[in-house]
């Protein structure tokens, strides 16, 4: 295998690892899911139900791992009965967006979307197989959808009423629905509990310390290093996952800097503040006590 087909698999494994945990339904104000990817939880919520991009309403979901890595989705129920995720605007399909399922899709059912920067790898999504089996104590009609790109093959379980149950690629599961909330009805484990804030995609030259003073009120000092000029994106977060501050948003020198956050404003409580930079992020814990 050379080169170029070993950066396309990976680019191709990657992408879809990422968006997997991302991939929901029913979109329903509310609707909860947590799933369990082996390494990490990720806890996926559905936070608006009337978000517009470009004319388009949208639902936006909001995705938190336990070890403080935050995301924003927007997702939608097409009139054709396809789930549709917005992606950015590089994704040359229209209205730049993926299609990841099919509403009541039956056995045949197959849709291909194209891999633009590498269209031997288009993916081939079908729906293989469906029976009934036991979901969270309930009798339910499991769907069973494959993901064919030519080289790597992904196995995805659905149901209508839970959304994604599994996926899993050749090297084993890539994650499992641990528990869910939908329409107001928990189900499974729905625990979930920020554990840990260490380094999630650590390079070297980036740093971010621990804010100064800690506990604090009603100010702190945060302080981050960067081996190159580029663009960066510095928020906290609450608890819940929800942005409660932007202190930085664009271009910083390479060196030290140091920035304070005042959260006068703010209840006591734990905090996340996270700094995106290249492919660079890193959480940490920050605690205002009042």
């Amino acid at each position: 295998m050379n080169n170029f087909t070993i950066i396309s698999v990976i680019s191709l494994l990657l992408f879809l690892t990422n968006i997997n945990a991302q991939e929901v339904a029913p979109l329903q104000l509310g609707n909860i899911w947590v799933y369990n990817t082996g390494t990490t939880l990720v806890k996926v919520t559905v936070v608006d139900t009337n978000s517009v991009i470009d004319s388009i309403v949208y639902c936006k979901f909001k995705s938190i791992s336990n070890y403080g890595y935050i995301s924003n989705g927007h997702s939608r129920l097409r009139e054709d009965g396809f789930y549709a995720m917005r992606r950015d605007t590089s994704y040359p399909a229209p209205n730049h967006e993926l299609l990841y399922y099919k509403k009541y899709a039956v056995i045949g059912d197959s849709w291909t979307i194209p891999e633009p920067y590498y269209p031997s790898f288009n993916r081939v999504y079908t729906i293989e197989d469906t029976f009934v089996t036991n979901i969270f104590g309930e009798a339910t009609t499991l769907k069973f959808l494959t993901i064919d790109s030519g080289l790597l093959l992904f196995e995805e379980y659905w149901t209508e009423k839970f959304g994604k149950i599994s996926s899993s690629d050749f090297g084993g599961p890539l994650l499992s629905l641990q528990g869910c909330v939908i329409n107001g009805m928990a189900y499974g484990d729905t625990s979930f509990t920020i554990v840990s804030v260490e380094d999630e995609y650590p390079i070297k030259g980036f740093d971010l310390s621990q804010n100064f003073p800690n506990p604090f009120n009603p100010s702190t000092s945060i302080n981050f290093t960067l081996p190159e000029v580029g663009f960066i994106s510095l928020e906290v977060f609450n608890a819940l996952g929800e942005k409660v501050k932007t202190l930085i948003n664009g271009f910083k020198t390479e060196g030290t800097h140091t920035i304070n956050f005042e959260a006068s404003a703010l209840a006591s409580g734990t905090y996340l503040y996270v700094l995106r930079a290249k492919n660079f992020v890193q959480t940490k814990k920050m605690q205002l006590i009042k």
